[in-house]
């Protein structure tokens, strides 16, 4: 977790579009738990977030 903080802190930019190698630095996994809500589980242990989808 260190690691991920310190390379946050470290980027020039604050992350106002999407990046697809910042994405796989924090997510570790998407599931798909029905057709309005996904599961997102961070590469932090045990921090999982359930979002529902408009």
């Amino acid at each position: 977790m260190n690691s991920l903080q310190e390379f946050v802190e470290q980027r020039e930019t604050k992350f106002a579009v999407y990046d697809d190698a910042i994405t796989r630095k924090f997510v570790e996994q998407i599931t798909v738990l029905d057709a309005e809500t996904i599961r997102i589980k961070f590469r932090y242990p045990g921090l999982e977030v359930d979002k529902k989808l408009n």
